[in-house]
């Protein structure tokens, strides 16, 4: 595929050789080269040569910084992996992509960066976590070297680091959005008192304010907490009583996407505010704290034929379904259909399926493939900023995206609704940020 293809739709062609390319191995890259960590924090850099594109071997240099070792050793390892398929399938032979070890440290992630500076590297893919990326954030902006983290976390991006991961806001974002279309307006929220619980809960009350509603109500609990009864309880006083609330919802949903008109009860039903209660209740949690709080909900008569339950990607969770509580809830999420083509050929690849996360490096390395065999095309000396940051943005695994001037980044996400018997697309993820720019994904 030539790069003039690859401009012309942005990086699907990556996930249409993923069928394509299943009974072949990824190429080799440069191992990891292990870096020593600075004992203490590091001090500014002497001053070097800003960023270039091509080395003077010839190569276009891309450094993954990834933990190898020591805390997210598993997480790294697929990363690795999946970056050496976007490779296979989409990187010239004018590519190199070296990887350095962070051991999941801040330390060693600066440690690597250096090490990545001294063989003149193009673009930094990584790190993981944002600890580790708010060390190379200010050297990496320095030497003028773009940085595709793989972090969610927002307060790192900006000054050429962006961030890849699903941050709590986007997801949020999208199912309140989603939520107030279909007429609710009063909110409520049951949170963990957790850095991850206040960004959920910053986020949600921002977005309920965006679309015109209001958050009648929030409590905070301990996680791990073995009695929530008092929480519950305390949610329950606000809770609307009036019955068939999430039955007028659905029924109001099936009729929308008939292009049906509901009349106006039920559009007073969907607001869930007839008694001061309120319609949508947001529940962070995951796993078996989701299914505690879940089952308690209904016994304190917060039911989820009145309340529609909202949670986050972290429901993605096949087992979340047996809990009767929890069936109808809706979370934001990448549309599945694309993961399911790539973690099936991952693990035909590698003899082992991939953990949720390995989606990024296959992304990120795509898209470093692109931008950077368009760059050379055009005869720039460097990957510029506005190249990844082209408001038409790219198709990937996890559906489209594109990153903002700030380093945050927009995806295009599904809802997902939990079902008796598994986890169902209730809102597809739209296809493009612009009309007709980027292609249908086809599987």
């Amino acid at each position: 595929m030539t790069p003039d293809m690859r401009r012309s739709a942005p990086f699907v062609g990556g996930l249409v050789l993923l069928a394509l390319a299943a009974c072949q191995s990824p190429q080799p890259t440069n191992e990891a080269k292990p870096v020593q960590a600075p004992a203490a924090a590091p001090t500014a850099p002497a001053p070097m040569p800003r960023a270039g594109l091509v080395a003077p071997d010839g190569k276009i240099h891309l450094a993954l910084l990834v933990p190898i070792s020591g805390p997210g050793e598993k997480v790294g390892r697929a990363l690795l992996n999946a970056s050496q398929m976007a490779l296979f399938d989409l990187g010239g032979t004018d590519l190199a992509l070296d990887v350095y070890d962070t051991q999941g440290t801040p330390q060693g992630a600066y440690a690597a960066l250096q090490a990545a500076k001294a063989a003149q590297s193009a673009l930094v893919l990584g790190p993981l976590f944002s600890g580790s990326a708010q060390s190379i954030k200010a050297d990496a902006a320095a030497y003028g070297v773009p940085v595709l983290s793989f972090s969610s976390d927002e307060t790192v991006a900006g000054n050429g680091l962006y961030t890849l991961g699903i941050s709590p806001a986007m997801q949020v974002d999208r199912v309140v959005d989603f939520t107030a279309r279909l007429g609710v307006h009063a909110y409520a929220a049951l949170v963990p008192r957790s850095p991850y619980g206040d960004a959920a809960l910053a986020a949600f009350q921002a977005a309920v304010t965006r679309n015109g509603g209001s958050v009648t109500k929030t409590v905070g609990y301990t996680p791990g907490s073995t009695d929530l009864s008092p929480e519950v309880r305390d949610l329950a006083t606000a809770a609307a009583k009036d019955g068939g609330l999430a039955q007028q919802r659905r029924q109001y949903l099936a009729s929308a996407q008939q292009g049906g008109q509901q009349g106006a009860e039920a559009s007073a039903a969907l607001s869930g505010g007839g008694t001061g209660g309120f319609g949508a209740l947001l529940l962070p949690a995951g796993g078996s704290e989701l299914i505690n709080l879940a089952s308690l909900l209904p016994y304190y008569d917060v039911d989820p034929e009145n309340v529609q339950f909202l949670g986050m990607q972290n429901w993605n969770d096949p087992a979340l379904t047996k809990e009767p509580a929890l069936v109808g809830g809706w979370f934001a999420a990448p549309d599945p259909r694309a993961w399911q083509v790539f973690s099936g050929r991952y693990a035909s690849l590698y003899g082992q399926n991939p953990p949720r996360l390995a989606s990024l490096g296959y992304d990120a390395m795509a898209v470093a493939a692109v931008v950077s065999a368009d760059a050379r095309s055009a005869g720039e000396p460097a990957i510029s900023r506005q190249r990844l940051e082209n408001p038409v943005g790219f198709a990937g695994v996890d559906g489209i995206f594109r990153f903002e001037a700030d380093g945050t980044l927009q995806r295009g996400l599904a809802i997902l609704e939990l079902e008796k018997d598994g986890i169902v697309v209730r809102d597809p993820a739209p296809q493009s940020f612009q009309a007709g720019q980027v292609s249908q994904l086809n599987y």
